[in-house]
C-alpha cells in the first residue's frame, strides 16, 4: 500500500488536533453545549466526547443560566442564544 502524503498544513492540523486532544483529556476539559437542535447535540456532544470533554448540553438559554453554577472550561453556543445568554449573566 502507499503511504498517504500529507501537505505542510494537513500535518500541522493533525498536529494540532492531537495536542489538543491529549491536553483536554489530562485536564478533563468540561464543557457545555447549548444547542436547541437534537441532531446538532449528538454531533457535538460525540465530537467533545472523541476529544477527551465531560459534556453537559441545554437545550436552550434559560437551562443554560440554571447550570451557570457549575464551572465551565468552554461555552459553545450558537450566536442567535449569545445575545440571550450575555442579557441574563448580566441580570445575575
Amino acid at each position: 500500500m502507499f503511504a498517504r502524503e500529507y501537505s505542510e498544513y494537513e500535518y500541522e492540523d493533525e498536529c494540532v488536533y492531537e495536542r489538543s486532544k491529549t491536553a483536554m483529556q489530562h485536564f478533563g476539559t468540561r464543557a457545555l453545549l447549548v444547542e436547541d437542535n437534537p441532531l446538532v447535540q449528538f454531533l457535538h456532544k460525540r465530537m467533545l466526547h472523541e476529544l477527551g470533554c465531560r459534556v453537559d448540553v441545554a437545550s436552550n438559554v434559560e437551562t443554560a443560566l440554571a447550570m451557570s453554577s457549575h464551572l465551565y472550561d468552554v461555552i459553545l453556543l450558537d450566536v442567535k442564544s449569545w445575545s440571550l445568554l450575555l442579557a441574563g449573566l448580566s441580570d445575575k
